[in-house]
């Protein structure tokens, strides 16, 4: 009997420690785009998310409508379970002064809709205050081959997606900002425009 109960605590334990989303598989064939995410601003514990059936069309992002969340990445979470492509770099230029886990990057798909939230809550600095509430959601529709960075700044609650383009001449990259449109929460049902 006491077997049986850590069995099931375990197994419970292990659902929790996995987390509330699935986790993101790269496309491996097809048109792709590069996105990097990136935490600026004060240490808080950050997920990034997509939620892959979002349309073009969306004004609005409404908990739930759209199916369930899928987990990019984890950044400044210190704990080592939840490391989930922390720091991991696939070559977009220009973040070289800064390769620890606030960024990953990864692979997206090109030529469709593309919803990314990124927030979180946690510690500042170690003071024991803590952060929350604060998240942002982008939607954008990626190129082939294009790189973005999609930056979340802690200080403003803002996430702002960019492109990034190597300078021939200069050497370093060039950042504009990318098509993303902002989407907010919505009431029950999610508003598509017509």
């Amino acid at each position: 009997m006491r077997a049986t109960s850590r069995a099931v605590t375990f197994s419970c334990c292990l659902a929790l420690l996995s987390g509330c989303a699935a986790k993101y598989q790269e496309p491996a064939t097809g048109e792709r785009a590069r996105l990097r995410v990136v935490n600026v601003g004060p240490r808080v514990h950050t997920n990034v998310f997509i939620y892959p059936h979002v349309p073009a069309s969306a004004t609005c992002l409404a908990n739930g409508e759209f199916g369930d969340r899928i987990s990019i990445a984890l950044l400044d979470w210190d704990n080592g379970l939840h490391k989930h492509k922390q720091g991991v770099s696939i070559g977009i230029p220009g973040n070289e002064a800064d390769r620890d886990e606030r960024f990953a990057e990864t692979y997206i798909p090109a030529h469709k809709s593309f919803t990314l939230n990124i927030g979180g809550g946690g510690s500042i600095g170690g003071m024991g205050m803590v952060r929350g509430g604060c998240s942002g959601t982008a939607s954008w529709i990626p190129d082939a081959g294009t790189d973005y960075e999609a930056v979340y700044d802690w200080n403003v609650c803002r996430l702002q997606v960019y492109t990034i383009e190597p300078d021939k001449q200069e050497g370093k990259p060039i950042k504009r900002l990318a098509n993303a449109k902002s989407l907010q929460l919505c009431g029950k049902s999610a508003k598509v425009a017509k």
